[in-house]
């Protein structure tokens, strides 16, 4: 089974097996694959320009990205085409990442009990990071994760810009994939709000909770996300990786507060750490990096009508330089979601 791979459909039909309906089937296996927990690769790339066609192309988050713009027929052929001559011939998932993930289904729902990783920095006591302690007082990242998942739920009606951070491979009437959708907006919400200092993150130590320096933070992966600890995907070496990581309970309930006042749109108070942070103001409902996106937009729209081979997220990468944003990958991100939402610099 290591090396065995599962046509998409019988990849469904193992799911089924394992008890999942097709309607949360689908979208489990789907979720799964763009969001890399288990591997997938096209059978064969097909590329007129490329010439050889190109068999066993591991498949990435983008490529998922990529086949939003279709129906959902692709499900049941694993075959996509596009007008260019560019083409997917079989969308194929690794048959043992499938049954890990299927067999350990909610295994990241249990916190404050996770171990944390070894001690560090040459043994010195003070620094070292104890195991299965939990932050006093604070709430586990992947529990945050989940607590705004249920605020949004139970709040507001999504607003334009937040239905562009949605998956797109089904309509949110299906249930399941309603709860990716929502799930992805709250990881939003909070990476951003940790990438530009809003929330804190800490650990425990030998000598107490110690916040973590934002900028050590190189990667806010979705498994980060998931497990409450910083699991990048690269610099596997980094000493913060494994690092179970921790909010204040005082500063998570300002940011839920603030956050669901911003989404009302009503005037949000500000929002004053509990380490002391300077209070900041979130933004209003429909701004943020709309108006500043919008002329980048509109060359996507120009650069796509000019060059039929490009894409949305092909396009998002040649004017990501020139947009506002933490990193080039998360620029990237918002204005292919962009676009494809329609907005095109109107």
């Amino acid at each position: 089974m290591d090396d065995e791979w599962l046509p998409l459909t019988q990849a469904i039909e193992t799911a089924c097996e394992a008890g999942l309906a097709k309607s949360t089937a689908i979208p489990r296996i789907i979720g799964l694959a763009k969001d890399q927990e288990v591997r997938s690769r096209i059978a064969l790339e097909i590329d007129r320009y490329e010439g050889q066609p190109k068999p066993n192309v591991e498949m990435s988050e983008a490529h998922w990205r990529d086949l939003e713009k279709f129906d959902s027929d692709w499900i049941g052929t694993g075959n996509a085409e596009w007008r260019d001559g560019y083409a997917w011939r079989g969308i194929e998932i690794h048959a043992r990442d499938l049954a890990i993930a299927l067999g350990t289904k909610g295994k990241h729902s249990h916190t404050n009990l996770q171990p944390v990783a070894p001690p560090y920095h040459g043994g010195t006591d003070q620094h070292k990071r104890l195991e299965g302690i939990a932050v006093p007082d604070a709430i586990r990242l992947n529990d945050a994760v989940v607590d705004l998942a249920n605020n949004i739920r139970s709040g507001p009606p999504l607003s334009e810009a937040e239905r562009a951070l949605e998956l797109r491979f089904y309509s949110s009437d299906n249930d399941a994939m309603r709860e990716y959708q929502i799930r992805d907006i709250a990881m939003y919400y909070i990476s951003e709000a940790i990438r530009s200092g809003r929330l804190v993150l800490y650990t425990m130590l030998a000598t107490g909770a110690h916040p973590i320096d934002r900028y050590s933070l190189r990667e806010l992966t979705f498994r980060t996300l998931r497990s409450g600890t910083y699991m990048p995907t690269n610099k596997l070496s980094d000493p913060l990786v494994n690092t179970a990581l921790w909010i204040l309970n005082p500063d998570w309930e300002a940011f839920r507060q603030a956050n669901l006042a911003e989404r009302a749109g009503e005037p949000e108070p500000p929002m004053e750490s509990a380490s002391n942070a300077k209070p900041r103001r979130g933004r209003a409902k429909g701004t943020g990096f709309q108006k500043a996106d919008a002329p980048l937009l509109a060359k996507m729209a120009k650069a796509i009508k000019a060059d039929d081979s490009l894409n949305a997220t092909s396009a998002a990468k040649l004017f990501a330089d020139e947009a506002k944003g933490a990193s080039f990958d998360a620029k990237v991100d918002r204005l292919s979601r962009a676009y494809r939402a329609g907005r095109k610099g109107e």
